[in-house]
């Protein structure tokens, strides 16, 4: 447990931290995976979570050995995407009361940090009023080296102009959370994704909570 009091800045990574998506993503590639006649269970897909968008074109392909070219798979699957964005794209439960209470009310600077595309980050815009609630918004386009490297959330805290004393991430992907704890924030691991367990493997110093309810109450208790 560490001290929050100081705390003037909170980063959030997207997918399944901030948007209840990560299931969304399993479906449109499960979509593709049935069109091309691959027999697989919609849960076998969890494995790629939180991947660079490189490293998962190749594990996919060649887990379902599937011979296409990258750019033909990551059309179909963006366009399955988009459309289940119209119907089925909603907040993390407990964000916003969350947002609310500890960024908005406390003035606090805030950051949406992620490794999805550019594109595909518009296209969640045009669906959920999603810009609002962060001062600044990281894509994987927008740099160099995606997660798990620290670099996406140095950049979002070189342009919030903050350091990672006073900072704190709340991640809920193994990539996502390698990628925080190497920036030297504070990191929060929400059981969005993974259990306990796994999210104390990546890093013992990781405060784990199963849903912003219980985050929220963890930043009260130094109050």
């Amino acid at each position: 447990m560490y001290n929050t009091t100081n705390i003037t800045s909170i980063l959030f990574d997207m997918d399944g931290t901030v948007l209840e998506s990560e299931g969304l993503f399993a479906k449109a590639e499960h979509q593709v995976l049935v069109e091309y006649g691959v027999d697989v269970d919609i849960s076998d897909l969890n494995m790629f979570r939180g991947m660079p968008v490189d490293l998962f074109y190749r594990e996919y392909k060649e887990r379902y050995s599937l011979n296409e070219e990258t750019s033909i798979l990551q059309n179909k699957i963006k366009q399955n995407l988009y459309q289940l964005y119209k119907t089925d794209l909603v907040y993390v439960d407990g964000f916003i009361s969350f947002y609310k209470r500890h960024v908005l009310s406390l003035k606090r600077k805030t950051a949406l940090v992620t490794n999805t595309e550019l594109d595909i980050v518009q296209k969640v815009k045009s669906s959920i009023d999603i810009s609002k609630y962060f001062n600044t918004i990281i894509t994987s386009t927008d740099v160099d080296e995606p997660k798990p490297s620290p670099v996406p959330y140095q950049v979002a805290m070189n342009i919030l102009n903050i350091k990672p004393r006073n900072t704190m991430i709340i991640q809920d992907s193994s990539s996502g959370l390698r990628s925080a704890v190497k920036s030297g924030a504070k990191v929060i691991g929400l059981q969005t994704t993974l259990s306990k367990s796994e999210i104390l493997n990546i890093d013992s110093g990781i405060v784990v909570v199963s849903d912003y309810g219980e985050l929220s109450n963890y930043l009260d208790s130094f109050v």
